[in-house]
């Protein structure tokens, strides 16, 4: 464990490749043991115990790379920026820096360890792997002197200004390989930490992807229209939310508004309900109901989110809440799109589809499971 090369690259690549294949952590320590084989004498109490400590930290999905040097600076601030769904930001802050990376050896031929964080390890695609790969870093640089790592783009709050690249906006939402339900909120300036804490049973979760925070919610920060009025916004989203309920249509949308705004968007396609409203202050403003071929509204919305023309294959009358009439995927598309444009925001479509994001269990309290994990 006295080796940099090994304790802070390999063994976590290592710890994270066999979790990754379903294999227990027991035999991970068994396999390490054994692998000490005549060397066993060097292999003390002190490195059993940090073997177990970088196991657990994989496992738990509370790992931190870390690189020394100007390149470990960029990955710090990368980290904070891939937590909150700044996924492009993070990325570009360690493409940056990639020139700057120092190897702790001649065998050392890149940062492996990153693919064992569990916010930035998502990041490195087959296509960046290659690009880490084809970088020239420390000696191969053509002055082989030293390069200092840029700095990411920050507001005056010092946050990452996520409306400097391209926003994904609401609409790939609608894409074949979606579950067929998913609900969001959306909340005007307040952060992601005050969101889960006004939504939330319990503590944040550790970074999790869609599979790993199962019905908990994973909050994050909204990409904002860089033309738009300044606002943010922070949005928590599930993508296996309970059954629509006509009896409690808000969801998390009512105490998270509460001193601010809210956009909820509730959407189940089996049963063929779209389901948007806007709140201020917990107070219901307007928003509308499309559910077994009818459409509810209320209040006075605005133009481009007038549920007829969005919806043209339902009716303004009553009708059956048993009976099930899919969602046109077009209609769907073009809600979707009307609310991104009316409010300028976007949800991150790598840092939700591929990414890892903290979840908070939402509900009553002890009414849902407790999200997997602690917040690192």
């Amino acid at each position: 464990m006295d080796d940099p090369l090994y304790a802070r690259e390999l063994l976590p690549l290592y710890a994270h490749g066999h979790l990754r294949a379903g294999l227990d952590a027991e035999s991970f320590l068994t396999s390490y043991e054994e692998a000490a084989g005549d060397g066993a004498s060097s292999y003390d109490g002190a490195d059993h115990k940090g073997v177990r400590e970088v196991l657990r930290a994989v496992d738990e999905r509370t790992f931190r790379y870390e690189a020394p040097g100007p390149f470990g600076d960029a990955v710090a601030a990368a980290r904070e920026q891939a937590r909150w769904g700044g996924t492009e930001a993070a990325w570009r802050t360690l493409e940056a820096a990639l020139t700057s990376w120092e190897p702790y050896g001649d065998d050392h031929l890149a940062p492996v360890g990153l693919l064992a964080d569990p916010l930035l390890g998502p990041l490195i695609t087959p296509e960046r792997g290659r690009l880490v790969l084809e970088t020239p870093r420390g000696a191969g640089r053509e002055d082989g002197g030293p390069v200092e790592a840029q700095a990411p783009e920050e507001s005056e709050a010092g946050e990452y200004e996520a409306g400097k690249y391209e926003a994904d906006g609401l609409a790939w939402l609608t894409d074949e390989e979606r579950r067929s339900s998913y609900r969001f909120v959306l909340v005007r300036d307040l952060s992601p930490l005050e969101l889960a804490g006004r939504i939330g049973s319990g503590p944040l979760s550790a970074p999790s992807d869609e599979a790993e925070a199962g019905a908990a919610a994973r909050v994050g920060r909204c990409a904002v229209d860089v033309d738009g009025d300044g606002e943010s916004w922070s949005f928590a989203f599930e993508s296996a939310p309970e059954p629509f309920r006509e009896d409690r249509p808000s969801g998390p949308g009512a105490p998270a508004s509460r001193g601010t705004a809210s956009v909820t968007v509730w959407c189940e396609r089996g049963s063929g309900t779209f389901h948007f409203s806007y709140r201020e202050d917990g107070r219901r403003v307007y928003g509308f109901t499309v559910r077994g071929g009818a459409i509810e509204r209320w209040g006075a919305l605005p133009e481009p989110l007038d549920p007829v023309p969005l919806f043209p294959g339902a009716s303004a009358e009553e009708g059956d809440d048993e009976v099930n009439v899919a969602l046109d995927p077009d209609d769907e598309y073009e809600a979707l799109a009307a609310l991104s444009e009316v409010y300028g925001v976007s949800l991150p479509r790598f840092a939700i589809g591929a990414g890892r994001l903290h979840a908070v269990v939402t509900g009553e309290p002890g009414g849902a499971r407790q999200a997997p994990g602690g917040a690192s």
